[in-house]
């Protein structure tokens, strides 16, 4: 049996699913009436609509079966929702995916499935609409496009349903007036054919206001008057004795009038009875005045949703549509001054405003305390109050000093941070306080004006970043061209006009990538690829491999309008969407022509420098030694020192050449490298050996000093780790004062050996820290300087500390010494590297950790500031634009992961500053992540932004949490800020 495989994008399906809220609910009818149909439409014992969960698919509607679910791993549907095509399998028997499938070999006994794929609204695959036969049989073309057209009707209502879920709230209003008018208590009289009063309830005397023999023996007709324009089926209604000479069955709209002339609306329903011998009528009597007013708000509602639909979906400017928003606000709360107001610590500021005249302008700001605005944020809810001269509000700043009333606001939040308000009010009292209407209405209005502030801050970003990407992409002097699946190209910048001669006009739309390509260079690689050279398998040779996911960047031969060939670096790159798809290419060509033709002159200077030079400086350096040494017999007293000071020189430029060449041979991945387990106790002995006449010539002493207990060995080159080592200890020996100790110590730290030279110099000054790995840096750079070097010694040992896996680094303290050292991944006896440890770029085995705080801040001086360097790891489910603006601001790098799993694999990879955690994600393990940061050597400071209140323990643990509803943007940048200069100090 083949269970179903789970789509790629599951956690995305499944959450779709859930806003269904479909699951585990009762049969619907709706959904029961396709099913029964699709049952006798193909003659099928079983007929399901069936959902997909994480482990189970359930039956929203099932006809012929009485599992209401069974497990995902078995289903049928579960390989149906892989595609978009309905999902038929003629026979199971025959099918080595189903033919051991319990669901075939047990009850139901499946023989023949078909099953259609049912979409979300928003285009996810979350069950289907399937037909089960306990026969083979192979549906034709019409049969399957009619299975289909059942399963969009399935669609429909399924969108249906969560239509009816989001309407959930808009239904509250009518709620309320029912549960008003049902609780009303109704009168009852009994009338003779004169419409005299024989008898009522105490209700009636409760509604009209009278004493029981006040009523009794009088004429209904004096009790009642018709509505204004009220009519029955026969016209207008004038007189009483008309109403109950024709009004059997009949409700009527009338007014009730009380003794004091007061009249209030009623419902009449009239039946005729036959009362001993003699016509009687019966009177149910409904006071509607309630009514009335619920269906006045009622309609106000409506109104306003639908002017706010009008709103929505214009094309009007951001401006406007703000404004407008404002106008409905005032005619539905009937308030003359509507504010939307930015608030910024105990700053209140208008921003948006409509009023009469005399109302403040647009930027006018007002301490936040004495605005009504500031109970409203400390509530984290709509206010409102109506008569506030008549209220404990009187005593408040703003009724002191403006005398405003009425009043109704709500807090904004703008990407789920705290904005300002949005509010109405006036300087006159409202007759009737605000009712949940108008607190449901003040709050969609208010969060439709943060989703359009949000949706105009990230047009405006965007429209900024396209310009700007634009920009940069016009003036790059290389090609940038953007193609579709097929290959068309759809973008084709300026530098690509440029360098291969074409107008956008002639290519945009026009021709396919590999219309600037050699063909018969792309002729042999579709060969290599065994591919028949098309025009489309000629795209495919440029883009196959980086739809991969992988870069594709080699040389190609470019062919320009006029003919003419040059060699371009060509790198093509796949562009996905939301979903992960590939939906197309981008290829970056540069002309490398140039480029070629100075790495030539620079091979032909090496080889000069080689052969030329250090051939003859290495003949002459030994001449001078062996003159030096008497090989020619004692020499006169004052040449002595001359021939030194040649001999020093020579051996120096030598020294240089060397450098230069190890550099070269670096940089061009030409050096090679030995690599073997090796002993570190042998290492640091022969290290030791070699350098010791060097350490006399300064009369420094050379010592051994921490070393590990056991026989600790590593996987490098042993030249090249003799090569750090010996660099490492000439400049410390050179940089030591006479009769001071220069030590070489082998430390474990976990799976690392760190081999480190430690001398009592005069250590490295703050400034020159950050350059100490750089080539040709040197802390002394003056003619003067006391000792000598090239300063290409310790970028050396980097590059090839880092080919070699390891790494380098240096602790100091000006006037203390420094201490430099290299690390590498413990090894065994084979030479393979331990558990934990990675392949770094040079695919040497590497393992990453925690920045050493100690080697941290010798790198670099503490910003004052959060600068570039500062790192930060936002994890959440979506695109967050305020953090993007405030790194921005801050000048941080601001990386986004979207899952637990993505988050996990950044930190094992990267060294982060700082990381935001928000808890609002999907995924609710974001606490899991806590013990992966901490267990780093050097653990970056932990934000947790929460939508709400939170008491999960692990919360303790962090440096601050924040609610996003209770903070400005400008709360949040201080706390980051804050942050980030604790974790760099």
């Amino acid at each position: 049996m083949q269970a179903p495989e789970i789509p790629g994008n599951e956690r995305h399906r499944l959450a779709a699913l859930e806003r269904l809220q479909i699951l585990d609910t009762a049969p619907q009818e709706r959904f029961d009436r396709l099913t029964r149909l699709a049952k006798k439409l193909f003659q099928v014992p079983i007929a399901l609509v069936s959902l997909v969960d994480a482990d189970r698919q359930w039956f929203k509607s099932r006809q012929g079966l009485d599992a209401c679910e069974t497990p995902r791993n078995i289903s049928f549907c579960g390989h149906a929702i892989l595609h978009d095509s309905i999902f038929h399998v003629p026979d199971t028997h025959s099918d080595a995916r189903f033919s051991d499938n319990p669901l075939v070999t047990l009850a139901p006994g499946i023989r023949m499935y078909a099953g259609a794929p049912l979409r979300a609204p928003d285009g996810l695959r979350v069950g289907t609409l399937c037909i089960i036969d306990d026969k083979p049989r192979r549906l034709d073309q019409s049969q399957l496009a009619a299975l289909r057209d059942l399963a969009d009707c399935v669609e429909r209502e399924l969108a249906q349903a969560e239509y009816e879920t989001l309407m959930v709230r808009l239904s509250e209003a009518e709620s309320y007036s029912r549960a008003v008018m049902d609780h009303v208590v109704d009168g009852i009289m009994t009338l003779d054919a004169q419409g005299i009063i024989l008898d009522l309830n105490p209700a009636v005397l409760q509604m009209f206001g009278c004493a029981r023999g006040d009523l009794l023996g009088r004429a209904m007709g004096s009790l009642l008057v018709p509505l204004e324009g009220a009519q029955d089926s026969a016209g207008l209604v004038t007189a009483m004795d008309a109403i109950l000479r024709r009004a059997e069955g009949l409700e009527l709209l009338l007014q009730g009038q009380r003794p004091d002339g007061s009249l209030f609306p009623l419902e009449v329903g009239i039946a005729e009875v036959s009362r001993r011998s003699e016509r009687n009528f019966v009177l149910l009597l409904r006071d509607i005045t309630r009514r009335h007013g619920a269906e006045k708000e009622q309609k106000k509602y409506a109104v306003a949703l639908e002017r706010l639909h009008t709103i929505t979906t214009s094309a009007w400017s951001f401006e406007r549509k703000v404004d407008e928003l404002l106008l409905l606000g005032r005619d539905v709360f009937e308030l003359p001054l509507a504010i939307v107001s930015r608030i910024e610590a105990q700053d209140y500021q208008v921003e948006f405003i409509r009023g009469p005249e005399g109302a403040p302008e647009p930027g006018t700001g007002f301490a936040l305390g004495k605005t009504y605005c500031v109970h409203c944020l400390q509530a984290d809810a709509p206010l409102g109050f109506h008569r506030a001269g008549e209220s404990e509000i009187r005593d408040h700043p703003c009724y002191q000093s403006f005398g405003l009333e009425a009043y109704i606001g709500a807090p904004l939040l703008v990407d789920g941070l705290r904005y300002g308000t949005l509010n109405f009010s006036g300087l006159e009292a409202r007759s009737q306080p605000f009712g949940k209407i108008d607190f449901n209405l003040i709050q969609l209005f208010s969060r439709w004006v943060g989703n359009e502030i949000s949706r105009h801050r990230t047009q405006v970003v965007l429209r900024h970043e396209i310009a700007h990407r634009t920009a940069i992409l016009d003036s790059a002097n290389f090609s940038i061209m953007y193609c579709d699946l097929e290959g068309v190209i759809r973008s084709f910048n300026r530098g690509a006009q440029q360098m291969l001669g074409y107008s956008a006009q002639e290519v945009v739309g026009q021709r396919r990538l590999n219309f600037v390509h050699d063909a018969n260079e792309l002729a042999a690689s579709a060969a290599a690829q065994g591919l028949d050279i098309t025009l489309e398998s000629a795209v495919e040779v440029l883009v196959g491999q980086s739809r991969s996911g992988t870069a594709d960047e080699r040389e190609w031969t470019y062919v320009r309008r006029d003919g003419s060939r040059f060699t371009a670096q060509v790198s093509i790159t796949s562009v996905r969407d939301d979903q992960g798809e590939v939906s197309g290419y981008v290829c970056i060509g540069a002309d490398i022509s140039e480029r070629k033709r100075i790495d030539a002159m620079k091979s032909e200077f090496i080889s000069t420098v080689s052969h030329e030079l250090r051939t003859p400086l290495t003949s002459i350096s030994g001449s001078l030694g062996l003159i030096g040494g008497g090989v020619l017999g004692e020499l006169p007293e004052k040449a002595v020192p001359l021939l030194a000071i040649a001999r020093k020189n020579s051996e120096r430029l030598i020294h240089l050449i060397n450098d230069l060449l190890d550099i070269e041979k670096i940089s061009a991945g030409k050096m090679q490298f030995d690599l073997r387990t090796q002993d570190v106790s042998v290492l640091v002995s022969k290290a030791l050996e070699g350098i010791a006449g060097y350490a006399t010539t300064y009369d420094v002493s050379l010592m051994q000093g921490r070393f590990p207990v056991g026989t600790p060995r590593i996987w490098v080159d042993e030249q090249r780790i003799q090569q750090i080592l010996a660099n490492y200890l000439s400049n410390a020996i050179k940089f030591s004062p006479p009769g001071s100790e220069v030590q070489l110590h082998v430390d474990l730290l976990g799976a690392w050996v760190r081999l480190s030279v430690e001398d009592q110099g005069i250590g490295i000054a703050a400034a020159f820290r950050p350059h100490v790995f750089e080539k040709f840096a040197q802390a002394d750079g003056s003619d003067t300087k006391k000792t000598a070097g090239t300063g290409l010694g310790l970028a050396i040992c980097k590059e090839l500390a880092e080919h070699m896996g390891g790494q380098v680094g240096f602790e100091s303290q000006a006037g203390c010494g420094s201490l430099f050292y290299a690390e590498f991944p413990l090894a065994d006896r084979d030479g393979v590297s331990p558990a934990g440890a990675r392949q770094n770029p040079y695919g040497w085995p590497f393992v990453e950790r925690r920045r050493n705080s100690a080697a941290s801040r010798a790198h670099a001086a503490v910003p004052a500031e959060p600068g570039a360097s500062s790192r930060v790891l936002h994890v959440r489910d979506a695109k967050d634009q305020t953090l993007q603006r405030l790194a921005d601001r801050l000048t941080l790098d601001v990386e986004q992961a979207y899952s637990i799993e993505d988050a996990r694999a950044r930190l094992q990879n990267r060294a982060y500053d700082l990381v935001i955690l928000d808890i609002g994600l999907a995924d609710q393990r974001m606490g899991t992540l806590l013990p992966d940061i901490q267990a780093m050597r050097d653990s970056p400071r932990v934000m947790v932004l929460t939508a709400e209140d939170s008491l999960a323990p692990w919360l303790s643990e962090v440096d601050t949490v924040l609610v996003k509803s209770r903070i400005s943007e400008q709360d949040l940048g201080q706390c980051v800020r804050r942050l980030l200069q604790s974790a760099q100090a």
